[in-house]
Order: C-alpha cells, then sequence, then structure tokens
C-alpha cells in the first residue's frame, strides 16, 4: 500500500487491494485491509492428518484435495464499505 501511494495513486480509489490470512494488523492499516480470513486450527489438523498417513504409509501416495472453509472480512481496502461480520466462501 505504501508502493502505490508513493507512485501517486489511491487505495482503494484506484487501486483495491485484498489479503490473505486476517493478521491482526490487517484491520489497523489505512486504509483497513480486507482479507481472506481462514481457520488456522483447521489447517493445522488437516496438516497433522496428512503427516501421520504419511509416517503409517496409510494413503501416503493417494491423491486427495482438501477444501477449508474460509471467510471474507470486508474493509475498505477492496472499495467496499465495510460489513459487520464476515461473507463464507466457497470453493464449489
Amino acid at each position: 500500500m505504501y508502493a502505490i501511494r508513493d507512485a501517486g495513486l489511491s487505495v482503494p480509489d484506484d487501486i483495491a487491494i485484498v489479503g490473505f490470512d486476517n493478521v491482526p494488523l490487517s484491520a489497523y492499516t489505512t486504509p483497513p485491509l480486507t482479507t481472506v480470513d481462514q481457520t488456522i486450527i483447521q489447517q493445522g489438523r488437516e496438516a497433522a492428518r496428512l503427516m501421520l498417513d504419511r509416517i503409517t504409509g496409510d494413503k501416503a501416495r493417494e491423491r486427495r484435495e482438501i477444501s477449508l472453509e474460509c471467510h471474507l472480512i470486508i474493509r475498505e481496502s477492496s472499495g467496499s464499505k465495510p460489513v459487520h461480520g464476515t461473507a463464507r466462501l466457497s470453493s464449489a
């Protein structure tokens, strides 16, 4: 966002920005950063399950697709008005 401002442009008037991971500072940038929030606990569980499968040889070579739930936290950097709550994203 600094580079955009240094180029004489404005967020979100000229360029909209959306981040990922919803780090705590996202809400305190200027303007506040729209971001995708994902459940870190669910990520950890899936990673542990994959690791255990690999260690035990269970399904180690089987190709799997894992979908994790995430939420779009709408803030001002995307050019939208802030929304209270979250929007659920689907990978369908």
